[in-house]
């Protein structure tokens, strides 16, 4: 099945890096965000790593809010839907599991400063009524990767006694963690990478010879 067409994070992915000054100023937020934390980051650290003068930032944008809003808005919304076609799309747990994963770690992948920032930012999604849609969109991926879990177990796929909650959050976050190693060292294969972390999340690493 070909990959579908993804919803970039910031505008200049589909551009190839080549877009307008808002599009460098968002490649640039993106990268501080994840970097110092979007609390941290004031729209004159965002002025000077573009080097720009303050009234030219604001030209493009009113506030960090909306560079925060423009850069994950669009790239949060296709996240359970995208995870709601695969799981449509597999009657069998283990398979549909696999197709997560295998989407999951293409999205942090392409998109490892935006899940960097979603990550480290929890906190402040769940508290700020601008940003509640991050919250809710986690919760629904979170609730659609559950229930494959649950349908798992009801199948006698995966073991009855794992403690779904915990063994979600420890995937996920297998997931998460992998993107951001691979964005600071990429001499690994890609489809390497997806493969053996598929291996190691199905099948563990023992042989069961001992």
């Amino acid at each position: 099945m070909p990959r579908k067409t993804k919803t970039p994070a910031h505008p200049s992915e589909a551009k190839g890096g080549a877009g307008s000054r808002r599009d460098e100023i968002l490649v640039i937020a993106t990268r501080l965000f994840a970097e110092k934390g979007f609390e941290a980051t004031t729209m004159r650290d965002i002025g000077d790593a573009a080097g720009i003068l303050p009234g030219s930032l604001y030209h493009h944008f009113a506030a960090k809010e909306d560079i925060l809003d423009e850069l994950l808005s669009g790239f949060v919304a296709q996240l359970a839907p995208s995870y709601e076609a695969i799981v449509a799309g597999h009657s069998d747990a283990r398979a549909a599991l696999r197709a997560l994963i295998v989407e999951a770690l293409e999205e942090s992948l392409d998109h490892s400063s935006a899940m960097s920032i979603i990550s480290h930012e929890r906190k402040f999604f769940s508290t700020s009524a601008r940003f509640g849609y991050v919250e809710e969109a986690l919760q629904d991926v979170n609730r659609i990767w559950y229930g494959v879990l649950q349908d798992g177990v009801r199948r006698g796929v995966f073991r009855a006694d794992l403690n779904l909650n915990l063994a979600l959050r420890l995937v996920l976050s297998f997931i998460l963690s992998t993107a951001l190693w691979y964005r600071r060292n990429s001499h690994y294969a890609r489809d390497d990478v997806i493969k053996t972390q598929i291996d190691l999340i199905l099948n563990g690493i023992e042989t069961g010879a001992g």
